[in-house]
């Protein structure tokens, strides 16, 4: 009798599970393209602010980038923000500085301050990261237009003891204008944070002696002078401030 041969395991059918339904991928961290605010791109809102006029408009544009710029478009967010900001008067600025998002101000200028410096007030919920900021602000005080300038200093001045925005203007006490040394003057003791006006003369002392061209020189010593004269004065005028009968002339003197 043959040996019985054994036969072939029949085929296990194979088990198969459901699958579950696929889940949208998460954008990925460096995905930036896919960053949206209020359903619009970074594009959409920087070319609003480039073309709407109205303070409305524009505030929500900033208020867009700044979001942007605090989720990695830091530099992007800045540039676009601060391409506009030659646009509103000095007068204006200086309001901004001086009284922030007050009801009877211009509430577009402090929300910029707070988006790329950080300041309080405005409107913006978000800030730029400072490394970035500083980066466009520097740039922005190399400009060949002397109102950009003037416009950097505004901004690096509200880094309150921050010693890279302070050279900065440190360095445009030097500027070839004068209105941009002027505003260069008078906002280093913000940023400073000291009454002390000493570095100043320090660094236009420095550059006289470090100047490799007479006209170099003469630039210098000229912003130098400028710079001693309005110093004296605004010393005599805080003096007379805190002892105005000193002030008066004397009428016997007069007689």
């Amino acid at each position: 009798m043959a040996p019985r041969v054994a036969e072939a395991p029949a085929e296990r059918s194979v088990v198969t599970w459901p699958t579950e339904p696929q889940l949208a991928q998460a954008p990925a961290p460096d995905d930036k393209s896919a960053l949206r605010y209020e359903g619009r791109t970074f594009d959409e809102w920087h070319n609003t602010l480039q073309k709407e006029l109205a303070t409305d408009s524009r505030l929500q544009a900033v208020q867009a980038l700044a979001a942007f710029g605090a989720n990695g478009r830091g530099k992007e967010a800045a540039e676009s923000i601060l391409s506009v900001a030659p646009q509103y008067g000095l007068s204006q600025w200086i309001r901004a500085l001086s009284s922030g998002s007050d009801e009877h101000g211009e509430p577009l200028l402090p929300t910029m301050l707070a988006a790329i410096c950080g300041k309080y007030g405005g409107q913006s919920a978000y800030q730029i990261p400072r490394n970035d900021s500083l980066d466009v602000l520097e740039a922005l005080s190399k400009s060949q237009d002397p109102q950009r300038r003037v416009i950097a200093i505004i901004f690096l001045s509200q880094f309150t003891s921050n010693q890279r925005a302070g050279d900065v203007i440190l360095e445009l006490t030097y500027d070839k204008d004068s209105m941009v040394r002027s505003w260069a003057y008078g906002r280093y003791m913000g940023v400073s944070n000291s009454p002390s006006t000493q570095p100043i003369f320090d660094y236009l002392n420095q550059v006289i002696k470090d100047a490799k061209s007479d006209d170099a020189v003469n630039r210098a010593q000229a912003a130098l002078d400028e710079f001693k004269t309005r110093h004296e004065q605004n010393e005599r005028l805080l003096r007379e401030s805190a002892h105005p009968q000193d002030s008066i002339p004397d009428a016997r003197r007069t007689q």
